[in-house]
């Protein structure tokens, strides 16, 4: 598990060490961002990436899904740019997930010169990444040690300009920490923090020049809590890259009822592409309907609109100890899933008849229930 940490910091160096130079990385369309939600957010996912989206943001997230997702993007940007995102994710027993994920970026023909100046036609061009992601959720030894996740997102990535190609092969690595609270005390729960090296990988070689990797290092921490019973989550990244300037985001999402959310962001830093972002959501049970606005200034605003869609059940887990089955647990009480929070802790309790813990997280939920807060 430390080597695997040390590997990823390694892995960010290069992109440290050449940061803060735009014009430097090609296939630029990797750094679009993939997800309504995340969008709406500021692009402050790092330590969020708990949906299919988190194939993008922090693949370590992946391990955090509780039911298998399909999650697909439209990005409708400016001048006739548009981006496709599709992602699924199938969570395993023990704390690991497998998924795959494509994303396709197109833009409207245009016009084709000669060396005369003289036109000669249209051009069409697009872009296409396709990969594969794999994540495994650790728990540190120790009572009440924190827990961590670890993932990657191995991706084959291609541009095309009207007969030229160029193609590399691609990875992100991601880790993620949550669980604090049990040595940093309650001002600690609901903390997540992650890590994430996103589009390493060799040169892209168009025609005769090579270009890199848009290679970039962003470090996030988020905090969900609870107000009037429902869940808040506030979030802030700092990302720095091959061709990025230091830049940092912060937002926030709000459920009301559990049914629509409410979500504000802003990023700065950059000369394009800061500014405010905002979105909203509708959850009608496994299925939920995002949007979001994103401005980029002088030339023209973005809009995304995505459905994720939740199947069956979550996958059967006999191996569990009470401990990960309470952890859960109180992840389902900070997003106000009091009803479910309940059924898991009566598991544990049957595991562990004895644990203090599940008396008092069960006294809790039932309180919350007692007071009127529906499912």
């Amino acid at each position: 598990m430390i080597r695997a940490v040390l590997l990823v910091l390694l892995a960010a160096s290069p992109a440290l060490s050449r940061a803060g130079e735009p014009g430097t990385a090609g296939a630029t369309f990797l750094k679009l961002g993939a997800g309504p939600r995340a969008i709406g957010m500021g692009e402050t996912h790092t330590a969020v990436a708990d949906d299919a989206y988190a194939s993008y943001w922090n693949p370590a997230g992946l391990a955090q899904l509780e039911h298998p997702e399909l999650a697909l993007m439209h990005d409708q940007h400016f001048e006739g740019i548009q981006q496709q995102y599709l992602a699924y994710v199938h969570p395993l027993t023990g704390g690991a997930a497998l998924g795959a994920n494509l994303t396709r970026l197109a833009v409207s023909p245009f016009d084709s010169y000669n060396n005369n100046g003289v036109r000669t036609g249209t051009v069409s061009s697009d872009d296409l990444a396709a990969g594969v992601a794999a994540a495994k959720a650790f728990t540190l030894p120790g009572d009440g040690a924190p827990s961590l996740c670890l993932g990657t997102n191995v991706k084959y990535v291609r541009e095309r300009l009207a007969r030229n190609s160029a193609e590399t092969v691609g990875a992100d690595l991601g880790l993620l920490s949550k669980g604090w609270e049990r040595w940093l005390g309650d001002w600690a729960r609901g903390a997540r923090l992650g890590l994430a090296v996103r589009h390493l990988g060799p040169s892209m070689r168009f025609v005769s020049e090579g270009t890199p990797l848009p290679t970039t290092v962003s470090m996030g921490a988020a905090v969900q809590k609870t107000l009037w019973d429902d869940p808040l989550t506030i979030a802030l990244d700092v990302i720095d890259g091959r061709d990025t300037r230091l830049a940092a985001s912060f937002g926030a999402e709000y459920w009301v009822r559990r049914t629509l959310a409410v979500r504000l962001g802003y990023k700065m830093g950059q000369e394009e592409g800061m500014g405010l972002r905002a979105g909203i959501g509708v959850r009608l049970h496994l299925v939920q309907l995002d949007y979001s606005f994103a401005g980029f200034g002088e030339l023209g605003n973005t809009h995304r609109a995505g459905i994720s869609i939740r199947f069956g059940a979550p996958p059967q887990a006999p191996h569990q100890s009470a401990k990960e089955v309470l952890d859960a647990a109180e992840d389902m009480m900070r997003q106000a899933r009091y009803y479910e929070a309940v059924l898991e802790i009566n598991r544990a309790l049957q595991m562990d008849p004895g644990s203090e813990r599940a008396v008092k997280l069960l006294k809790e939920a039932h309180g919350k229930l007692s007071e009127g807060v529906k499912p």
